[in-house]
């Protein structure tokens, strides 16, 4: 009886040290800040008491938190609409057949594998003003700009945007060329012979069958896009 079970339910006992790992990594310390959230839990203060759902009445009452929430919500559809954009563009540009190909695809990892921390530190000391990168490239072209561009208002959110988009693009393209890759060329010759264009190839054939991809990189970009505002 005990070895059919586990027959039957193999795929669930393989799941199952993961399922625990991430019970007691994810949801427990999810279910044990909820409940510090019904307090007023102090670090200052070993004593706490139970205020109900007060916090969170406090919380939508304050306009900072509306407008985080605002700007926390457009970093999420612009940075995953453009990874994904530019993701594409970078995918058909690795997927030509040139020499040296297989080396730059090596090479444009690189700001992936550079942990967000990192990332965030180096973009911080490339905006800073005087010897900053782009104050620098800035008085090339002739602009004069001086300044701490995080801690403008009208450019900080723009450049945490481009901070998404040079970490993450290349990631994209990587995938997207995958997915290409694994796309029959039975069909594009196919369609091809229909008279089908390179513009209709690319909507009809090459984007319903990275559509997978596509799903996965912007459920992963919409949970990442937190942390690395949080970081820089």
């Amino acid at each position: 009886m005990k070895s059919r079970f586990l027959r039957e339910n193999r795929g669930l006992s393989l799941l199952l040290p993961t399922l625990v790992v991430m019970a007691v990594f994810s949801i427990l310390p999810l279910i044990e800040g909820f409940h510090l959230s019904l307090t007023d839990a102090n670090l200052l203060n070993s004593k706490t008491s139970y205020t109900g759902l007060a916090n969170y009445r406090r919380l939508v009452s304050d306009p900072v938190f509306w407008q985080s929430l605002w700007h926390s919500l457009v970093l999420t559809a612009a940075a995953v609409l453009l990874q994904l954009t530019l993701g594409f563009v970078l995918a058909l540009a690795l997927k030509q057949k040139v020499p040296g190909i297989n080396f730059f695809r090596s090479v444009i990892m690189a700001s992936w594998v550079i942990p967000v921390a990192a990332t965030a530190v180096m973009f911080t000391f490339m905006v800073q003003p005087g010897y900053g990168y782009v104050n620098i490239l800035f008085r090339l072209f002739g602009i004069r700009a001086n300044a701490f561009w995080f801690g403008n208002l009208h450019f900080a959110f723009l450049f945490i945007i481009l901070l998404h988009i040079w970490r993450n693009v290349p990631f994209y393209g990587i995938a997207l060329v995958a997915a290409m890759q694994a796309i029959p060329d039975s069909l594009y010759e196919a369609a091809e012979m229909d008279g089908a264009g390179d513009i209709r190839r690319f909507f009809v054939i090459t984007v319903p069958g990275c559509r997978g991809v596509v799903k996965k990189r912007a459920r992963m970009g919409s949970l990442l896009s937190y942390y690395y505002r949080e970081a820089a």
